[in-house]
């Protein structure tokens, strides 16, 4: 009990510090965040003897929060009280500073959130070359970019001493006060003469410095986690772990975006059946519009699950990085993805909960899709509560191929669809069943059924990004959507819609709204593709993945053709001639983006084709490519 009472006195001593001068911080606090340390030099030295306590207490407050740099207020000291003085203040804070952190690891069983910060594949780096505690917190310190209250968090949490923890912080971090202090005081002394080129040669040497030390450290941590120095983003992404997502990060989103979302959209919840379930639950998700996954937020919330996400959206640098945080698992869509199924598993079997939408791929008629093969032995295997989400009205708002803003509803609703103790006594073909009948929804139906209406100045706006044929004329390409009808520029005929997405003058008997006109184009393609020698072609670019994660870059230029044996490119692959041939068999569908591209992946490899002529084409490969896989899997069957 005594020795617990020795340990808390230096937190009882920065209270009291902090208590005393806290007048003196708030005057100080405008120029110490205005970033000029010859403000804050001015400041500090009309305190007089008080400026020296109220820098420790800073230094001290800036490790305890972990990720604020604290050079800046080392190098106003080096310049107030000189190299040797200043020094001696800074260490004195980050000793008091990493002293609390001990405390509070040690005896109030405080944690920081290491495993989610970005330092931390660096921590775990380092910790695979067997380092005795001591040596391995020394080296954290003098390597760069890790924050100083990071590692004590990190170094409080080993098997260390208290006395040997505050030499290792002392010593580890020396170093860089020194130089901090010495750049204050090398400041002060020359500043009068050599202003600007002071200025300009330690801005260049730091920035030189800096890239030279992080390409030193990046490639020593590259070796370390993935056994090369530069490893491409997708053996980063292959060798990376699920881990819990971020809560702050997700409350965020859920706070500023999701509630966004339900006033703008009008979105009711109905999840009386689910809300009050404790135990972990794998919700899959009908996908009719691009909001989804902030309408199963609003459903499933406070429950915090993974989310599976489409592979392509983590080469998108912003979205990665938040995606990261809130441990969304990356799937590569329409193919095999062990990576993706180990996180799943690993998150099922760590108590965690995951949320998925199965079909892949967003609605594009306004009513579900086919459900993947296997996903009922994924089910099975995953062995947790599962509970369906369907948003009715999400298509008639913010479907694939809409444009423009609409006003309606959204009623997102949850169902138990199976519960963990029943799995095992379901047969896979029951599971499938079961998922299919509660994820079952047609929009169209729905919005009729309930009398919601739609308002908005052009809700037909980008149909023809779906509907590509002609009713009338059986024209190609030429429909388009104008407010709230769609004409054909080839024969000029006319068809008027509703608020309700009915047509008022259908073109046929059963063309009574756009997904009964997808339905007859299916149907005309079915009959087209009865001819074997039936095939679409077209001249294409190629993109595929960056190799460092940013983006998409172009690969080459060639030529498709989808036929009865499947997709065919012919043309330049990353600067070699090549002629690909993707079976049939293996394109459930191709996916595609309205307006721009075709997709897939093959032998690992991702394919990302634009049409050079007409990218309106895109959803016929998509229709053809989905109509021709159906067919010749029943022929096998």
């Amino acid at each position: 009990m005594k020795k617990k009472l020795i340990f808390i006195i230096p937190l009882i001593i920065f209270v009291v510090l902090a208590v005393v001068f806290v007048s003196d911080i708030i005057d100080i606090w405008p120029q110490l965040t205005s970033g000029s340390e010859e403000a804050l030099v001015d400041a500090l030295e009309g305190l007089g003897w008080r400026g020296a306590i109220i820098l420790l207490l800073i230094q001290a407050a800036l490790v305890l929060v972990v990720f604020i740099p604290s050079e800046f207020v080392q190098i106003a000291s080096g310049m107030t009280y000189g190299i040797w003085r200043g020094a001696l203040i800074n260490i004195s804070g980050i000793l008091l500073g990493a002293t609390i952190i001990y405390i509070l690891v040690n005896l109030f069983k405080v944690s920081a959130d290491v495993e989610n910060s970005a330092a931390y594949d660096t921590i775990s780096a380092m910790k695979k070359k067997s380092y005795s505690p001591a040596k391995l917190t020394l080296v954290l310190f003098l390597l760069p970019a890790i924050p100083y209250g990071m590692i004590c968090y990190f170094a409080s949490a080993q098997d260390l001493k208290y006395w040997r923890y505050a030499i290792v912080c002392i010593i580890g971090n020396l170093p860089s006060v020194l130089i901090d202090s010495l750049l204050g005081k090398a400041f002060t002394t020359i500043i009068s003469r050599y202003m600007g080129w002071l200025f300009v040669g330690i801005l260049a040497f730091t920035i030189i410095m800096l890239i030279i030390i992080n390409k030193i450290n990046t490639r020593r941590t590259n070796k370390l986690l993935y056994g090369e120095p530069n490893p491409t983003f997708a053996k980063v992404m292959e060798c990376r772990k699920a881990h819990r997502p971020d809560e702050t990060t997700y409350r965020l989103l859920y706070n500023l975006v999701a509630k966004h979302y339900r006033r703008r959209n009008n979105v009711k919840i109905y999840n009386e059946e689910t809300k009050d379930i404790k135990e972990p639950c794998l919700y899959l998700s009908a996908h009719p519009s691009w909001p989804d996954f902030l309408y199963t937020m609003l459903a499933v919330y406070p429950k915090i699950p993974n989310i599976v996400v489409n592979n392509y959206y983590f080469y998108k640098p912003l979205l990665r990085r938040y995606f990261l945080k809130m441990g969304n698992i990356p799937k590569k869509m329409f193919t095999t993805d062990s990576r993706a199924l180990k996180d799943m598993l690993n998150v099922a079997r760590s108590g965690g909960s995951l949320m998925m939408m199965p079909e892949g791929r967003l609605s594009i008629y306004g009513t579900n899709l086919p459900m993947p093969l296997g996903l009922e032995k994924l089910i099975q295997k995953l062995d947790m509560n599962v509970v369906t989400i369907i948003p009715h009205g999400a298509y008639l708002t913010s479907g694939k191929w809409v444009r423009s803003r609409r006003k309606g509803r959204v009623d997102v609703e949850t169902r138990l669809t199976i519960r963990k103790e029943e799995l095992q006594n379901l047969s896979l073909d029951q599971i499938k069943d079961k998922i299919e009948r509660d994820l079952a929804f047609d929009d169209f139906e729905w919005a009729k059924e309930h009398k919601v209406e739609f308002k908005g100045k052009s809700l037909c706006k980008g149909v023809e990004n779906i509907l590509y044929r002609c009713p009338y004329c059986d024209s190609k390409y030429t429909i388009r959507g104008i407010r709230n009808r769609i004409e054909c520029t080839h024969c000029g005929s006319v068809v008027n819609m509703n608020k309700q997405y009915e047509f008022t003058d259908p073109p046929h008997e059963d063309i009574h709204n756009i997904r009964d006109w997808y339905h007859w184009q299916q149907r005309v393609e079915l009959e087209n593709i009865s001819n074997i020698n039936y095939t679409l072609a077209t001249e294409v670019v190629v993109k595929t993945y960056a190799k460092n994660g940013r983006g998409l870059v172009k690969a080459g230029e060639g030529v498709c053709v989808l036929s009865h044996l499947g997709l065919k490119y012919q043309g330049t692959f990353e600067g070699k001639l090549v002629e690909e041939m993707m079976p049939i068999d293996e394109i459930p569908t191709l996916l595609f983006g309205c307006n721009e591209d075709f997709e897939l992946y093959h032998n690992g490899t991702f394919y990302f084709f634009i049409p050079k002529v007409n990218k309106l084409q895109c959803v016929e490969w998509a229709l053809v490519s989905e109509l021709l896989h159906n067919e010749h899997t029943e022929k096998e069957v």
